[in-house]
C-alpha cells in the first residue's frame, strides 16, 4: 500500500517516488543532500538543452532579482498597492524563477497567496490589463511578461 508520494523538479532533471512514508523521506532526503551537483548538472546542461517556449521569455531579470522575496520585490518596485502593477509585478517575480515557462492567472494567485500577501480582486481583469497596455502576452493556454512589462519601475 502507497501511503506517501513525492515528486520534485530541478529544471529538466525530475525525481519521484512512492511507497511507505519513512522510505520515501529516506528517498527524499538523499535527493535534497545531492542538490548542489544535480543544480550543476542542470547547469552544465546549458540552455542548449531545454527548449524554451518563446524567445520573448528569454533573459528576464538575471541576476539578484531572482534571489529577492516576493514581498520585497513588489516593495521594490512599488507594486503593493496596485493591482494591475501587483499582478505584473508577480509575473515578472515568476519569470524569473522559471524563464521557460508560460504562466497562468493562478499562478500569479498562488504566489501572492503563497507569501502571504494579500490576494488580488480580479486577476483575468489584470491580465486583461497588461495585455491591452503591451506588459503581458497571451500564448496557447497561458501568458508570459514582455520586454515592455519587464520595465517595471524600481523605487
Amino acid at each position: 500500500m502507497v501511503n506517501a508520494k513525492v515528486s520534485l523538479t530541478i529544471g529538466s532533471i525530475s525525481f519521484s517516488s512512492e511507497g511507505n512514508e519513512k522510505w520515501v523521506a529516506n528517498q527524499l532526503d538523499k535527493v535534497i543532500n545531492k542538490l548542489p551537483q544535480i543544480i550543476q548538472i542542470e547547469m552544465s546542461l546549458g540552455e542548449d538543452q531545454s527548449k524554451p517556449i518563446s524567445s520573448d521569455v528569454q533573459g528576464i531579470l538575471p541576476g539578484d532579482d531572482s534571489k529577492i522575496s516576493l514581498p520585497k520585490f513588489l516593495e521594490n518596485h512599488d507594486a503593493k498597492n496596485n493591482q494591475v502593477k501587483k499582478f505584473l509585478a508577480t509575473a515578472v517575480w515568476l519569470h524569473t524563477r522559471d524563464k521557460k515557462k508560460l504562466l497562468m492567472g493562478k499562478d500569479v494567485t498562488k504566489a501572492l497567496s503563497d507569501a502571504a500577501i494579500k490576494k488580488l480582486k480580479n486577476a483575468s481583469q489584470c491580465l486583461k490589463d497588461n495585455v491591452k497596455k503591451g506588459y503581458c502576452e497571451k500564448k496557447d493556454k497561458g501568458f508570459f511578461v514582455t520586454d515592455e512589462g519587464r520595465k517595471i519601475p524600481s523605487k
